[in-house]
């Protein structure tokens, strides 16, 4: 689908600016999660030497990094696939070579609310749910790869934004080609 029908509306955001809206929403994020977790923990130096260790090994991080990354697609793509009619015939997956960007694009409408949910479903669990458990066990690593998932999903999050105007019994068309989606009247 390459322009909407008279019976739908577009919205879309820039790749690019949201990939650049990342930084300071990461830096923000960071910094309003690590003064209180270290505050509250006081990281030990094990704690310390797992970071340095992690960043010091390209591969190590560079593998966790491509895990991750599919799992969150993956996430998007089982939400999808368990709100769609058919499944994972509507679910596909990619990359936006032109900025970096892996992507899962469902091809059948879906209700506002599954939309959000197959929108957060990635922020929730690899982003919220590692910080929150990082808080409860006072490991900065998790909390450290909780931010940087959170920052990840930046796109996502921007995307539910620009559903709030949307009326609730709306059906939502995932964007194939675009941060965004289309709107059935």
């Amino acid at each position: 689908m390459e322009t909407p029908t008279p019976n739908q509306r577009e919205y879309t955001f820039s790749i690019s600016l949201a990939n650049l809206l990342a930084l300071p929403f990461g830096a923000i994020i960071a910094v309003i999660l690590l003064f209180p977790f270290m505050t509250f923990w006081h990281p030990t130096l094990t704690d310390s030497k797992i970071i340095t260790t992690m960043a010091g090994s390209t591969w190590a991080f560079f593998a966790i990094s491509l895990s991750l990354i599919v799992a969150h697609e993956l996430l998007h793509g089982i939400t999808a696939a368990h709100y769609s009619v058919n499944g994972w015939k509507s679910v596909s997956f990619g990359v936006k070579w032109r900025y970096l960007c892996p992507y899962c694009h469902c091809c059948e409408p879906l209700k506002l609310q599954h939309f959000r949910h197959v929108c957060l479903m990635p922020l929730w669990v690899l982003g919220l749910l590692p910080i929150v458990i990082a808080f409860a066990t006072g490991f900065l690593p998790l909390l450290m790869w909780g931010i940087l998932l959170t920052t990840g999903s930046i796109g996502d999050i921007i995307a539910v934004l620009m559903t709030r105007k949307v009326p609730r019994d709306a059906r939502i068309i995932d964007h194939p080609h675009a941060l965004g989606f289309y709107v059935e009247q």
